[in-house]
């Protein structure tokens, strides 16, 4: 799965045991937004924008360490369904502005 920059993600599993001390984690459940995205071992890691562990870079390089995106899910929020004329919602009277075109004539 792929992320974006700015994107909501939920955890939907963290890590247990010892990991790095002095580390921030992620909860389960909790919504965050991607900071970043670098490759890993294992795949994509992404940084949240809640979450820092800045502190922590000189230990890794430069590089602040993430998390394993696998461990994430992207919130699907849902879209209003709007025209493609004004912008508005089809159930409201200005959805549509060709009507107002046609009574002027």
């Amino acid at each position: 799965m792929t992320f974006r920059v700015g994107q909501k993600v939920v955890c939907i599993r963290h890590r247990d045991g010892a990991g790095c001390p002095g580390a921030n984690y992620p909860k389960v459940g909790p919504t965050y937004t991607v900071r970043s995205i670098n490759d890993g071992l294992k795949g994509a890691i992404i940084c949240l924008e809640e979450i820092d562990n800045s502190h922590l870079s000189p230990a890794f390089g430069s590089i602040e360490p993430g998390f394993i995106a696998s461990a994430f899910r992207p919130i699907v929020e849902d879209k209003k369904r709007v025209s493609f004329t004004l912008g508005a919602d089809p159930d409201s009277e200005n959805w549509d502005n060709r009507k107002h075109a046609k009574e002027k004539v």
